[in-house]
């Protein structure tokens, strides 16, 4: 009798994002989860006038549980250039 075991290969690493995003001027905001690589895009109207929305985020690895906390602006491309060494 041959028993063959195999072992299952961990998940591949993901960086995720979540975030939320604030206008200056009507103080409006909303959360957002997207993955890493991203252009951010409020798509916010502002009744106030120009309504300048900046972001504060949050990126997390799902393989070693590595994180970045950071701020960026609305219509910026967000990548947290992370290389795990998990995902090995």
């Amino acid at each position: 009798m041959t028993v063959t075991t195999s072992t299952t290969r961990p998940p591949a690493a993901q960086v995720t994002w979540s975030a939320e995003w604030h206008c200056a001027s009507c103080r409006d905001g909303c959360d957002a989860y997207f993955d890493d690589g991203t252009f951010v895009n409020a798509d916010h109207d502002c009744d106030q006038g120009e309504g300048e929305v900046s972001w504060q985020g949050r990126a997390e690895c799902s393989a070693c549980g590595w994180s970045l906390d950071t701020d960026f602006a609305d219509g910026e491309y967000v990548e947290a250039d992370h290389d795990c060494a998990t995902d090995q």
